[in-house]
């Protein structure tokens, strides 16, 4: 019995003291972290009422790979796709690269937009054409076109180039739709199966571009943040990061993410 009325009082006083506590905080002036807190999220309140800018209608071609650094006699996989800033029902483009570093093992059709081929992808040695089209009016935005299988043959830099790249309208006028010009490239790094971070592949690292170093200094910093925004405002230019013809709140979280991480 002793013991359950000691339990009793303690809980009685906890009480009590939990209810001063609360009294205390609900007449506690707000501290100075909340105001500054509020005026560093205006500017993101700002950026999200104006959550778009076009490039323009401009379309491309883009090269995407799981790894940039590969091994040597490994396989490994590009998915090509279009980004079509405006309707289009036809394409045709060259892929180049050097046949000493690189050959192609494969193309997969499997997954493209397109549905049908004005003649088979074709293969040679440091090359590849691929041209194709649509039944219907046109396509708009990024569709996949062709996955290529590629086999690394000596180690060192490789470079995939886009080229003669011609998007076709959609409204039936055989009208060239305009091209956005970045992006028509994806730099590559051979290394031998077991090697260690050699001088070589270390150098292609460090000067690989980093597309949200807008300064162009190897490093993406508040100056860069600050120049995307400045543009954001005056719309004076587009900085596209994920290649999707528009300047939005994701290319505003890809250049955020970097600067914590270059």
């Amino acid at each position: 019995m002793l013991i359950l009325n000691f339990l009793f009082v303690q809980s009685i006083m906890k009480q009590t003291k939990n209810k001063a506590v609360d009294k205390k905080l609900k007449t506690k002036k707000p501290v100075k972290t909340v105001k500054f807190l509020f005026v560093s999220i205006i500017p993101l309140i700002m950026l999200a009422g104006t959550v778009i800018l076009g490039i323009g209608n401009k379309s491309s071609i883009m090269l995407v790979t799981d790894n940039e650094v590969v091994e040597k006699d490994k396989n490994f996989f590009v998915d090509i796709y279009a980004v079509a800033g405006e309707p289009v029902n036809a394409i045709d483009f060259e892929i180049t690269f050097d046949e000493n570093k690189l050959s192609t093992a494969g193309i997969d059709k499997g997954e493209s937009v397109f549905t049908i081929w004005t003649k088979e992808p074709e293969i040679k040695p440091g090359r590849i054409f691929v041209s194709g089209g649509t039944f219907k009016r046109g396509f708009i935005g990024k569709h996949k076109l062709v996955t290529i299988k590629f086999k690394p043959k000596q180690k060192g830099a490789v470079t995939l180039s886009v080229n003669k790249v011609n998007f076709l309208a959609g409204d039936g006028s055989g009208r060239n739709v305009a091209l956005k010009e970045e992006g028509k490239k994806l730099d590559l790094y051979v290394h031998n199966t077991g090697d260690n971070l050699d001088e070589d592949l270390q150098d292609f690292l460090n000067n690989k571009k980093l597309v949200t170093d807008v300064d162009n200094d190897k490093r993406v910093t508040l100056v860069d943040i600050s120049i995307f925004m400045s543009s954001w405002f005056k719309k004076d230019k587009i900085f596209d990061f994920n290649n999707d013809n528009k300047m939005t709140l994701v290319d505003f979280s890809i250049i955020l993410a970097d600067s914590f991480r270059y």
